[in-house]
C-alpha cells in the first residue's frame, strides 16, 4: 500500500512539473527574437562561407600528415605526387582538394601526359603546362614531377590571385587571363570548371568520411603552424 501511495505521489509530482514546463515553454515560444541588423546578417553569411579547409587543417598537424598523404596517394596512385602536391599546396595556402581535382581533369595524374594543340603548342605533364606559356622549360622539365608541380601550382596561385575566386581562377587556367578578362570564356571552359568542381566535391566527401573513421589519427589535432 505504501508503495502504491509513493508511486501516486511521484506521478502527481511529475504531472505538476510537466504542466509547469509546458506552460513555461509556451510563454517562451511567444517571445519574438530581435531581428538581426543588415550588417549582422551579412557577417553571419560570410562566416558560414569562410570556413577553414579541412585537408589543410589536418595536413598541418603532425599526427595526421602521413595519413593525409596516404589518402591522396591512393587517389593519385603515387605517394610521391601526393606528398609534393600537398607540401606545396600547404606552402601556398591553396585548397588541396581543388588542386587534385584540377590535376585529375588535366592529366588523370599521369606525369607523362601530353596533348598537341592546333597552334602547335604542346601541353605536358601533371598540370598540362603549355610549351608557349613556359618557354624556358625543356620537354623533360615538363615531365619532371617536381618541376611540373612547382610551376603548375605557382601558375594556379597566380590565377587565384588575379581572379579572386576559384571559378575565375579555373577559367583563367584553362582559357587564359586575357580571354577571361575580356569576357570571352568559351563554353568548353565552363564545362571544364563544372567537372573540376564536381571532382573536388567527391574528393572532399570521401576525405571527410575517411577522417571520421575511428583511428584515423592517434591524437587530436594541435594548432597548425605554417612554416
Amino acid at each position: 500500500m505504501a508503495g502504491l501511495l509513493g508511486l501516486g505521489c511521484l506521478c502527481v509530482s511529475w504531472i505538476d512539473y510537466r504542466g509547469a514546463a509546458v506552460r513555461e515553454a509556451r510563454e517562451e515560444a511567444t517571445e519574438i527574437p530581435e531581428p538581426l541588423s543588415p550588417g549582422e546578417y551579412r557577417a553571419a553569411v560570410l562566416a558560414s562561407v569562410q570556413q577553414n579547409d579541412a585537408v589543410l587543417e589536418l595536413y598541418g598537424n603532425e599526427p595526421f600528415r602521413e595519413k593525409v598523404v596516404a589518402f591522396f596517394g591512393s587517389i593519385t596512385g603515387s605517394q610521391e605526387i601526393a606528398g609534393q602536391v600537398l607540401s606545396q599546396a600547404w606552402a601556398l595556402n591553396i585548397s588541396p582538394s581543388l588542386v587534385f581535382a584540377l590535376i585529375w581533369e588535366e592529366s588523370l595524374f599521369n606525369p607523362r601526359a601530353m596533348n598537341r594543340n592546333t597552334n602547335n603548342s604542346i601541353d605536358r605533364g601533371l598540370f598540362q603546362l603549355n610549351s608557349a606559356s613556359f618557354p624556358s622549360l625543356t620537354p623533360e622539365d615538363f615531365f619532371n614531377i617536381t618541376v611540373n608541380i612547382r610551376y603548375g601550382l605557382a601558375h594556379l596561385k597566380m590565377c587565384l590571385d588575379q581572379g579572386r575566386s576559384e571559378v575565375a581562377a579555373l577559367a583563367m587556367y584553362n582559357a587564359g587571363l586575357n580571354r577571361v578578362r575580356s569576357g570571352g570564356t568559351p563554353e568548353r571552359t565552363l564545362n571544364y570548371i563544372n567537372r573540376i568542381l564536381g571532382y573536388r566535391q567527391g574528393i572532399e566527401k570521401l576525405f571527410l568520411s575517411e577522417c571520421m573513421r575511428p583511428g584515423f589519427a592517434e591524437a587530436p589535432p594541435a594548432k597548425a603552424v605554417r612554416k
